[in-house]
């Protein structure tokens, strides 16, 4: 049999915990290559928000961001930034929610939000779907929200014309939730 004291087994984790972490900062780019007329017609692009999203630039004014409509209305309040399933408890009542995307499982989130800002999305993709059905404004396919946006920020959505903004900076760095431990500290 081996010798267990022959390899620190701590070490090589913490190395893998600090690499998945690393890993988590990664964005990959929303479109790779070329694209024709043709591909941004078919109509499964859409939900994603395609061909919008392809010739969208990006906004020019500090604390604006473009997205695309996704549910009509204008509401103002605070941001609250979830990455993962296991942040819903962090969402309070009057919330507006920045996220990458929606899935089914999210839908017990619409029940307490005001607002709801996507990075991924089109006007039939899920979170656009189901803010119209919930009645709460949206703007989808932001592609930069959960970067640009931190948890407590006071920003303005306006789902009529996809545009965000942010109206004040959180006072004290909240820390945006998802964000890597410090160095040196391990999640159990």
């Amino acid at each position: 049999m081996g010798n267990p004291a022959a390899m620190d087994g701590r070490a090589i984790v913490a190395k893998a915990k600090a690499a998945r972490e690393q890993a988590y900062q990664f964005r990959p780019k929303e479109w790779v290559g070329t694209c024709t007329a043709t591909q941004l017609a078919f109509p499964y692009l859409n939900l994603w928000g395609f061909p919008d999203k392809f010739y969208r630039k990006p906004s020019e004014v500090a604390g604006q961001i473009n997205g695309i409509g996704g549910s009509p209305g204008v509401v103002e309040g605070v941001a609250r930034v979830v990455l993962r399933e296991d942040q819903f408890d962090e969402v309070r009542a009057g919330d507006i929610l920045v996220c990458q995307m929606t899935n089914p499982a999210w839908v017990v989130l619409f029940t307490k939000i005001v607002g709801l800002v996507t990075d991924a999305g089109g006007t039939v993709s899920h979170p656009a779907v189901l803010s119209r059905e919930f009645g709460i404004p949206a703007v989808v396919g932001t592609s930069v929200a959960t970067e640009q946006i931190r948890n407590g920020d006071r920003v303005r959505i306006n789902g009529t014309t996809g545009l965000v903004e942010i109206l004040a900076v959180a006072a004290a760095p909240v820390g945006r939730v998802g964000d890597a431990p410090a160095a040196g500290s391990f999640e159990s």
